[in-house]
């Protein structure tokens, strides 16, 4: 017997140039991961977490990480306009 997840826990990572967004997702167990993640451009990273909030809470921090570093999309509108 197959076992299906209710749900998988995702980070992705969106990345134009050199800047960054990160945001948690959830993705029905049912759902093929590789088509569910087509629907976003510019992916350049997408990690799978236990729980919706350890998911919440990596992107979070990676986020707060680029912004940081000066590397978070959305300090830079004509980068975040890409989108």
């Amino acid at each position: 017997m197959m076992y299906l997840p209710k749900n998988n826990y995702v980070v992705i990572t969106q990345t134009i140039e050199e800047y960054h967004l990160s945001f948690a997702d959830k993705i029905p167990g049912s759902y093929d991961l590789y088509h569910a993640l087509q629907r976003y451009k510019n992916i350049s990273g997408a990690t799978m977490c236990t729980t919706w909030k350890a998911a919440q809470e990596l992107a979070t921090r990676w986020n707060e990480d680029y912004k940081n570093n000066g590397s978070y999309i959305f300090d830079h509108k004509e980068i975040a306009d890409k989108l």
